[in-house]
């Protein structure tokens, strides 16, 4: 976690509560962490931390989108933003949708 902080302050952003939510509650596999956090303006961050080495394609993006879903209606939570943190190439297509779903990217 320390690591993802410092990732994060590099680029400018700075939360109050970072809590990390549990992957089997969700039934979600081991390859992705994910952050549920407030910033200092209290708009609610939803941050998946992904850990895989192939490359990232548009059928992940759409299960990470059906995935933010899932959470927002189990805390019944509304995120205004979404990140995602990826150390794998990225497909353009998939960084299409991206941008479509307006998530913020750090690679």
């Amino acid at each position: 976690m320390k690591q993802l902080i410092q990732t994060l302050q590099t680029k400018n952003l700075i939360f109050k509560k970072l809590e990390k939510l549990d992957n089997k509650d969700f039934k979600i596999r081991n390859k992705i962490d994910i952050y549920k956090s407030i910033d200092i303006k209290n708009n609610y961050w939803i941050i998946f931390d992904v850990k895989q080495t192939s490359r990232v394609l548009q059928k992940h993006i759409q299960i990470y989108q059906t995935l933010v879903t899932k959470i927002e209606t189990q805390l019944d939570i509304n995120f205004k933003k979404r990140a995602l943190l990826i150390n794998a190439p990225l497909c353009s297509k998939a960084e299409g949708l991206l941008k479509e779903y307006k998530w913020s990217l750090f690679i």
